[in-house]
C-alpha cells in the first residue's frame, strides 16, 4: 500500500497533559520521526493541550483530538 492506505495513530505521553510546550514538542519529534502523511498525532483536550493542539494544526501536522484524562 506505500504506507498512505488508512490512518495511523501515535499518542504524545498523556503525563504531558497539562504542559502546553513540551505537548508540542512530542507532537513535532512523533512527526518528524514517523515522516508519514498518514499520521495523526493524539494530543489530550486539557486546558494546556487546547493551544498545543492549535500550534501543531499550524505547523501542518495532523491531529487527533483525544478525550479529558481525569485527576482523579
Amino acid at each position: 500500500t506505500g504506507g498512505v492506505d488508512g490512518r495511523v495513530s501515535l499518542e504524545v505521553d498523556p503525563r504531558l497533559a497539562h504542559d502546553t510546550q513540551a505537548t508540542v514538542e512530542a507532537a513535532r519529534t512523533l512527526w518528524k520521526a514517523v515522516d508519514r502523511p498518514n499520521l495523526f498525532i493524539k494530543i489530550p483536550a486539557t486546558v494546556e493541550g487546547l493551544p498545543a493542539i492549535t500550534t501543531a494544526l499550524s505547523d501542518g501536522i495532523s491531529v487527533n483530538v483525544t478525550l479529558i484524562p481525569s485527576d482523579s
